[in-house]
């Protein structure tokens, strides 16, 4: 007989149930109806072009499925811009669980980066790179403040760029693919998860400095 029932279900992490409500599913259900529709109006075109040359339906229907594309990019960018942000959010909901005298220690140009860094100098370095999510704030600010571009100049002049991995084609766009959020997903996830853990075995350890 089956020893399911007598295996402990693991309930998940409060951040993955927020990423998941915020992002995961929301995305999902967008992509899926950009896929419905975008089906259903092509499938209409190409309807009313019966009879009609090769290339003349394509000179009407490669339109319409750039517009597509354009939308789940868009889609894409937006999903990645949840993903940051709620990781912030959390990030400093847990910088903020560290004594004061070890927060804001380390500078950066980005807020969360510095708390990042704060977490990892109190808490010991967690599984992702600071790096990583380094890249993911430029990719957020992008999205934000620049129209989603590859390279943008601030008000102070800075020169702002996206990681390449995250820019295609032409390569002065965001691009980003499913693989790329899922990715960014995954390792938020993996981040907060460590150091929630580890801030909870600290309190069970002699008091830090």
């Amino acid at each position: 007989m089956s020893d399911f029932w007598d295996t402990p279900i693991e309930e998940s992490h409060q951040f993955e149930v927020d990423l998941n409500t915020v992002v995961v599913v929301n995305h999902d259900f967008t992509m899926e109806s950009i896929d419905r529709d975008e089906e259903k109006e092509i499938s209409k075109l190409e309807k009313s072009l019966v009879g009609k040359d090769h290339e003349v339906v394509r000179s009407f229907t490669d339109p319409l499925a750039k517009f597509y594309e354009d939308l789940r990019k868009a889609a894409r960018n937006m999903a990645m811009v949840a993903v940051v942000t709620r990781f912030g959010h959390w990030v400093q909901g847990y910088e903020a669980a560290i004594p004061a005298q070890h927060r804001n220690q380390v500078k950066d140009r980005s807020r969360l980066i510095g708390q990042l860094r704060d977490l990892n100098k109190y808490l010991g370095v967690g599984p992702v790179p600071v790096e990583f999510f380094a890249a993911l704030v430029d990719v957020r600010d992008s999205v934000i403040h620049a129209d989603s571009r590859a390279q943008w100049e601030r008000k102070n002049g800075d020169l702002r760029q996206v990681e390449k991995r995250y820019v295609k084609e032409n390569g002065d766009e965001l691009d980003l693919s499913e693989d790329e959020l899922r990715e960014a997903v995954e390792k938020t996830k993996a981040q907060i998860i460590w150091y929630d853990e580890r801030l909870h075995a600290m309190r069970k350890e002699p008091s830090q400095p």
